[in-house]
């Protein structure tokens, strides 16, 4: 195979050419660059146009967004001189049924009655009219080696100017014939000032108590001022030592709270006691026969 080697004249024909001539001096080169400058320097007569349309859409532009500013920080200065009404809480949400359908269920004729179901409050807390905006929910605890151990005992207290309020559950199906039941246990021995009872005179008044909002009574913010309305009265009883008293059946839907007040009518009326539920001679508990 053949090379041929270019000669220096074809190399020297494609060698790169200035655009300029090669006097630096020359006049015409002088004159071109003077030219482009004056045309750099000097904006067109379009671009003038452009510019002229375009500086009052700027001005309106800032004016604008000036305007806007100065608004938004006047709302904010209202947002913040202005009392800002508190927000009302919304109503607790009912409890869902867990029960649909069993209704229309065929129950055996045959079958022995079910049982009655004896409850224990699932809450007892007190208010006081000589301090109406005290919360007197007792939920007392003590520390021990393994952890805060809360007692479940309940103080039940009722006087001229203090009230009880109970509260309990009635879940279970079937078994809406609900009854009030107060146990109270003979005089002992050993620790005979368990239980303070009323004068002969006096009588302790149960009161039925609103519950249908469904998320019952919130023990945490109960005080007298907040305490609610009464309903109908269920019982007035005069108490006395190991008695067993109960009130008249009347209906607790099931999957709802049945609420109570507990007042003291009459002179030298105070009933004071604490009730547990290992103790079931003593205290109030809710009795719930079937209904079906």
């Amino acid at each position: 195979m053949i090379f041929q080697s270019s000669s220096p004249a074809s190399s020297s024909s494609s060698a790169y050419a200035p655009l300029l001539h090669s006097d630096p001096d020359s006049q015409d080169d002088i004159a071109l660059l003077e030219h482009d400058v004056q045309s750099k320097e000097r904006p067109s007569e379009e671009q003038r146009s452009v510019t002229r349309r375009l500086s009052p859409m700027v001005y309106w532009a800032c004016a604008l967004s000036l305007l806007c500013s100065a608004f938004n920080i006047s709302l904010l200065g209202l947002n913040v001189l202005s009392p800002q009404a508190s927000p009302s809480p919304s109503p607790p949400l009912e409890y869902g049924n867990s029960y649909v359908g069993l209704e229309a269920a065929v129950r055996d004729p045959s079958a022995p009655p079910l049982r009655p179901i004896t409850t224990f409050p699932t809450g007892i807390a007190q208010v006081n009219e000589s301090d109406p905006r005290a919360v007197y929910y007792d939920v007392h605890r003590w520390a021990s080696t393994f952890g805060t151990v809360y007692p479940e005992d309940r103080r039940v207290l009722s006087s001229s100017t203090e009230s009880t309020y109970i509260q309990f559950w009635a879940g279970d199906f079937g078994m809406e014939r609900c009854a009030l039941k107060l146990l109270l246990p003979g005089p002992s021995s050993e620790s005979p000032h368990d239980v303070v009872l009323p004068t002969p005179d006096a009588a302790l008044q149960i009161w039925h108590v609103d519950t249908s909002r469904g998320g019952g009574l919130d023990f945490h913010r109960l005080s007298w001022r907040s305490r609610p309305a009464r309903g109908a009265l269920l019982a007035s009883w005069i108490l006395r030592d190991n008695a067993t008293l109960e009130s008249e059946v009347f209906r607790c839907p099931s999957g709802s709270f049945q609420a109570f007040e507990l007042g003291c009518a009459g002179k030298g009326c105070r009933v004071d006691f604490r009730q547990t539920p290992k103790r079931k001679d003593l205290g109030f508990w809710l009795v719930q026969r079937p209904s079906i």
